[in-house]
């Protein structure tokens, strides 16, 4: 069984700051991959593209370590992301939409993959990676309350 956690993130501002994604996969529990990158800067960007990002990093991954036909959970804690995979919700418009696009590209490259939304706080690991790539760069984190 694979399971991994993903998360996104932009800041100081959202939509308009630096975005970045954060993921970690386990097999069997036992961690196999944590990553964290950054995807830009500017109107281009999002917390909604940082998530999808972080989904295509991942799936991008998994693929490439030859898992597409293991049973897979990704979890995270964007509804958006989590129930537009799932298939229980549409999409309008965005600046996510070609990443939406992309993640679901490469999800038809697997066998059997399920989604499932967490609360923040069992997504910790994918979101301090998310933040790791936004301090790398010395970008201001705001402090939200929850």
């Amino acid at each position: 069984m694979i399971e991994f956690y993903f998360d996104g993130a932009c800041e100081p501002v959202n939509p308009g700051g630096h975005a970045s994604y954060g993921y970690v996969i386990y097999h069997n529990k036992k961690k196999l991959e944590a990553v964290s990158g950054y995807v830009g800067v500017g109107p281009g960007m999002s917390n909604n593209v940082a998530e999808y990002e972080a989904l295509v990093q991942a799936l991008v991954m998994l693929n490439g370590l030859g898992l597409s036909k293991e049973t897979i959970l990704a979890r995270g804690d964007s509804m958006l992301v989590v129930n537009q995979m799932s298939g229980l919700w549409g999409s309008k418009g965005g600046l996510y939409i070609p990443y939406m696009n992309a993640a679901k590209t490469l999800a038809v490259l697997f066998s059997d993959l399920k989604f499932e939304w967490v609360p923040r706080a069992k997504n910790s690991v994918a979101d301090a990676l998310s933040k790791e790539a936004l301090t790398a760069r010395g970008v201001r984190i705001t402090v939200r309350s929850k």
